[in-house]
């Protein structure tokens, strides 16, 4: 695991590690894993999601803030797999990755699943799945709420596929 953290300059990617499919976690140091996802948490400050991508490291990993949640908690997610449903909304979504020239997120336009369900390792290793009751119990009170923890998850997973502006390439 890396010693310490630099968030991929804007516009660069130099391992190219943001335009390719992330490496599955492997749980050989799990100690560095939970280490990797603290310091995530603390450098997505008062944004929505962080993936490992994002950070320069090929790993499928993504923190999620606990402002989308009830519990105000921020949650991790490794080895995800997401399943999508049909039905769809216009979402307008801005990315850490792609920032216009003053350095904030530059604001695009994407459709987003209604409902997905979410299978994935927790901090601890533990295989979990999130579906429509759960993600609602979790997300913060209200339809918006449940839509904007939905585009999170969709919008990190989509880093963790190489994949930006939900569903275009890098």
């Amino acid at each position: 695991m890396p010693k310490q953290l630099n968030r991929v300059e804007v516009g660069q990617d130099p391992k190219g590690v943001l335009s390719r499919e992330a490496e599955c976690v492997k749980w050989d140091d799990p100690k560095g894993i939970k280490w990797l996802v603290a310091d995530m948490v603390k450098t997505m400050g008062d944004n929505w999601g962080l993936a490992a991508p994002q950070v320069g490291i090929s790993l499928r990993l993504f923190v999620v803030s606990g402002e989308l949640t009830r519990k105000g908690r921020p949650l991790v997610f490794i080895n995800p797999e997401l399943t999508l449903g049909s039905t769809t909304f216009k979402s307008s979504e801005g990315c850490l990755s792609i920032l216009d020239e003053d350095g904030k997120p530059n604001p695009f336009q994407v459709e987003r699943p209604r409902e997905i369900r979410i299978t994935f390792d927790d901090a601890d290793g533990v295989r979990r799945t999130l579906g429509m009751r759960e993600l609602r119990l979790l997300a913060r009170k209200g339809k918006e709420g449940l839509r904007n923890l939905i585009r999170t998850l969709c919008h990190e997973n989509d880093h963790l596929d190489g994949v930006l502006k939900g569903g275009q390439a890098l």
